[in-house]
């Protein structure tokens, strides 16, 4: 009787732990980081304390700049990339990439310039006058 008992026991322990919601992983973010060692990319690296108190894992990787760092999202090599210029970005989106820009690091940033030919007629914002 006692071994009928125990096998009972062992059979629902069994199947308890069989049902049982398996135990969540960390969710791991794959970052391609343009340019890793500039300050204004060091946001994934300063932070992996904050973001694996959340349940994230980030696993950072550079890259030589914008283009490369855009080529691994598109091509699914990171799931996030940071470092990019918003205009590289936009352009990106623009020609159909599957991108999307989630937020920006810096904003009002000085060295974001918008460029034409030496020659041209327009030499500031108000010279397009709405075209």
């Amino acid at each position: 009787m006692r071994s009928k008992t125990m096998a009972w026991v062992l059979a629902l322990a069994a199947a308890s732990l069989a049902t049982a919601a398996p135990l969540r992983a960390e969710d791991t973010l794959k970052v391609a980081v343009g340019q890793l060692t500039t300050w204004e990319n060091q946001m994934t690296l300063i932070g992996q304390d904050i973001f694996k108190k959340h349940g994230i894992v980030l696993e950072n990787f550079g890259t030589n700049g914008a283009g490369e760092t855009l080529q691994a999202v598109i091509s699914g090599s990171a799931d996030i990339g940071i470092g990019m210029g918003t205009s590289g970005a936009m352009r990106a989106f623009v020609k159909g990439a599957p991108v999307r820009m989630l937020a920006p690091a810096f904003t009002g940033s000085n060295d974001l310039y918008w460029y034409v030919k030496a020659d041209s007629p327009i030499k500031s914002l108000q010279d397009t006058d709405g075209s």
